[in-house]
């Protein structure tokens, strides 16, 4: 009997995947006990375990319509949201209670939950590809950060590309890889364009110190950050419109309209009560019940303003394109 032999090697592994499947089982049973027959059933199953097949056509029909469905497939952003929400909560509990930084640096303790956090959360997914790359980037980008390393952003973008494409090498033909990169690097140009211009809004600060005093700080934060999102979806709305013709053959016109609210809802307010609530639920049914119930409750009020922009007249501009490698 040799501890480190091949077979017990498997033998972990497998144990390992049987029980993530079996808490992916018993939250999938919590959820249908919980909602039952709600409408909403299928969104919160997606968003959690990601299982899709409680979604009907109908539904699909909605989300296809307003360029929302990568909100209900579990990706880098869901992970990166969840990651993002934990890093913050837990810095802010760290600075209410600084004597937990005695034991450990708060970056330490607020980077290892929040991976911990991403971790669990791409296991109760399955461990999708998509969940897969998204862990690949996180733990390239964590490591510069415990490092204290000031690595530029374009350098980590491409060290997590060679990475993954090492990793996993045939995920370079697939849509999700070109779609969530394709996206990234619109971002990660965005907010670097962002940085280049900083000497130019110190001197409008400057030209208007008049106004700032008569403004709350938090007030020009909070605007600020409005108009940054609204420029960046619409940025990401004309950046898409290629992959959108090339996958879908269709360009979805109100999808900048609909994700302009729909990601940032999702994002900050669905998945982390979701999260919670699976996790609590495991523990003892009644204290999830209630954060599941709350995040279906908000799924209700989002699918209605996503079937309003869906049924518009002008939502959707199908382009019919023809192939030439057929021929």
């Amino acid at each position: 009997y040799i501890i480190n032999s091949q077979f017990n090697l498997i033998s972990l592994s497998l144990n390992k995947k049987i029980f993530m499947n079996q808490l992916r089982q018993k939250i999938n049973h919590e959820i249908d006990t919980i909602l039952q027959q709600n409408p909403q059933k299928g969104f919160v199953k997606a968003l959690i375990i990601g299982l899709r097949s409680d979604i009907n056509e109908n539904q699909w029909e909605v989300l296809n319509n307003t360029g929302t469905n990568h909100l209900f497939a579990i990706a880098g952003l869901h992970i990166g949201f969840l990651t993002g929400t934990v890093f913050f909560v837990s810095s802010r509990i760290i600075k209410l209670i600084p004597e937990i930084a005695l034991f450990l640096p708060s970056r330490i303790i607020a980077t290892s939950l929040s991976l911990g956090s991403a971790l669990i959360y791409s296991g109760l997914a399955g461990f999708l590809i998509p969940t897969q790359r998204a862990l690949i980037m996180l733990t390239v980008y964590s490591c510069y950060f415990l490092l204290r390393r000031n690595i530029p952003i374009w350098n980590a973008y491409r060290t997590a590309v060679f990475w993954i494409l090492f990793v996993q090498p045939l995920t370079i033909f697939s849509q999700s890889f070109w779609m969530s990169f394709g996206t990234m690097f619109f971002i990660i140009w965005y907010f670097w364009s962002r940085k280049i211009n900083i000497n130019q809004k110190s001197t409008f600060k400057e030209k208007n110190e008049s106004k700032i005093d008569k403004m709350s700080k938090g007030k020009l934060e909070i605007i600020s950050h409005l108009t940054h999102w609204i420029k960046l979806q619409n940025l990401l709305a004309i950046a898409v419109i290629p992959l959108s013709i090339a996958y879908f053959e269709k360009i979805s016109l109100i999808a900048w309209l609909a994700n302009l609210l729909a990601v940032p809802w999702v994002g900050l307010f669905i998945i982390p009560f979701i999260f919670i609530g699976s996790l609590l639920g495991l523990i003892k049914y009644q204290l999830g019940k209630g954060l599941i119930q709350f995040s279906a409750w908000q799924l209700y009020y989002l699918w209605s303003y996503l079937s309003y922009l869906s049924n518009l007249k002008f939502a959707i501009f199908p382009v019919v394109i023809t192939h030439l490698w057929p021929i």
